[in-house]
C-alpha cells in the first residue's frame, strides 16, 4: 500500500513538473516578449536593456528554473502585458476558468462514456484483444518516437534557416517563425523526455519492461534533443 501511494505521489509530482515545462515554454510561442510589449519603433539597446531587466537574455534553461523557483513560492512573476502581479490576475479569473472546465469535463465524460459503451458492445473487443509485454512495450514507444521525431525535424528546419540560409534572416516575420519552431521544437523534447520517465503509467515504464536497449536509445535522444535545444537560442 505505501508503495503504491508514493508510486502515486511520485507520478503526481511528475505531473505537475511536465505542466509546469508546458507552461512555462507557452509564454514564448507568441514570439520574443521584448519585440512584443515595446513599441515598433524600439532600438536595440532597448531591446537589449528590456531583456537583460526581464532576465530574457539568459539561457532558457536558466529561466526555466527561476520561473519554477518563484512558482513554488507562490510567486508567479509580474504580468508583461498588464504590469501588475500575475496572482490577483489570475484569481480574478479563476471563476470563469472553472466554469469552462466544470462544462468540458462534463461533456468530456458523456463522450467518453458512450464511446466506451459503444466500443464494450459485443464482438467489439474482439477487436484489440490482449496484449502481450512486447506489443504493450511497441505501442507505447510510439508517442516519445513521435514527439522525438517532430522535434527533430522541426530543429533540422530551423538550423537550416538559422545557420545554413542566413540570407533569410532579420525580417520580424522569420524571426518570430524561427522562435515558434525552436519552441515547439523543446516542447516535444521535453514530452519525450517526461513520458520516458520509468514509472507507471508514463510510457517508459512500459518500454523499459520490453526491451532496455529500445528505453536506452530512446532516453539517450531525448535527453540529447532537450539539451541541444534548451541551450540553444534564435540568432538576432
Amino acid at each position: 500500500m505505501r508503495a503504491y501511494v508514493a508510486g502515486r505521489l511520485a507520478t503526481a509530482l511528475l505531473v505537475i513538473l511536465g505542466v509546469s515545462v508546458v507552461s512555462f515554454f507557452l509564454t514564448f510561442l507568441t514570439g520574443d516578449p521584448a519585440e512584443i510589449m515595446l513599441p515598433p519603433g524600439a532600438t536595440a539597446a532597448q531591446i537589449e536593456k528590456f531583456r537583460a531587466e526581464w532576465g530574457f537574455d539568459d539561457p532558457t534553461i536558466v529561466q526555466y528554473w527561476r520561473f519554477l523557483k518563484r512558482a513554488v513560492h507562490g510567486d508567479f512573476g509580474v504580468s508583461l502585458r498588464h504590469g501588475q502581479q500575475s496572482l490577483p490576475l489570475i484569481a480574478a479569473r479563476l471563476p470563469a476558468t472553472l466554469q469552462l472546465t466544470v462544462t468540458a469535463m462534463l461533456f468530456a465524460i458523456v463522450l467518453a462514456g458512450a464511446i466506451g459503451l459503444i466500443y464494450g458492445a459485443p464482438g467489439a473487443t474482439m477487436i484489440s484483444g490482449a496484449v502481450n509485454r512486447e506489443q504493450n512495450g511497441r505501442i507505447s514507444a510510439a508517442g516519445p518516437a513521435s514527439n522525438l521525431v517532430i522535434c527533430t525535424a522541426l530543429f533540422a528546419v530551423f538550423w537550416f534557416v538559422a545557420r545554413g540560409a542566413p540570407s533569410m534572416l532579420g525580417g520580424p516575420v522569420v524571426l518570430y517563425l524561427l522562435q515558434v519552431l525552436l519552441q515547439v521544437s523543446q516542447i516535444n523534447a521535453v514530452l519525450a523526455g517526461f513520458n520516458l520517465v520509468p514509472i507507471l503509467p508514463l510510457d517508459g515504464a512500459k518500454v523499459f519492461a520490453w526491451s532496455k536497449a529500445a528505453y536506452a536509445g530512446l532516453a539517450a535522444a531525448a535527453i540529447g534533443m532537450v539539451i541541444l535545444t534548451l541551450l540553444y537560442a534564435v540568432p538576432r
